[in-house]
């Protein structure tokens, strides 16, 4: 069965520095492999980053929180929510969306935003 590339956002609670997102990006790589695809911070639209964060409960209040980009195989999901897990940040959200509908560019619908924690 041929593994589909996925589309996910972690959004974090604080800012990360540069030194974390590389720290980061380095345990993606050493536990995901070649299944790692892509990671970003923060190159989102302004429409697109009000989307994501309108998808956070109402008691929880986001101020100086982060948004990563992030594209791998769905067979690493569990990986994938290891590594954010025990990257001493604090996670608020996962969410997963169809990389069709990131290259289209389309308004990302709240019925296929799923919430993995």
């Amino acid at each position: 069965m041929k593994n589909l590339v996925q589309q996910y956002y972690a959004i974090f609670e604080e800012k990360v520095s540069t030194t974390t997102f590389t720290q980061l990006w380095i345990m993606l790589q050493k536990n995901l492999g070649t299944s790692y695809l892509d990671l970003k911070l923060d190159e989102l639209c302004n429409t697109k980053r009000k989307q994501l964060l309108s998808l956070m409960p109402s008691h929880i209040k986001v101020g100086k929180e982060s948004v990563l980009s992030i594209q791998l195989t769905n067979s690493k999901i569990e990986e994938l929510r290891m590594v954010l897990l025990t990257s001493g940040l604090s996670l608020l959200k996962l969410i997963r969306i169809p990389v069709t509908m990131k290259e289209q560019e389309l308004a990302i619908p709240p019925q296929i935003m799923r919430d993995l924690f």
